[in-house]
């Protein structure tokens, strides 16, 4: 799933889709 990937490079430090990391947010990640 996109935000578990998006999870995986906030660990990284990575963030290619921002939009995504407020998807995970909003699922609570």
């Amino acid at each position: 799933t996109v935000w578990v990937d998006d999870e995986l490079l906030l660990k990284e430090g990575k963030v290619v889709h921002p939009e995504l990391s407020e998807i995970a947010q909003a699922m609570g990640k």
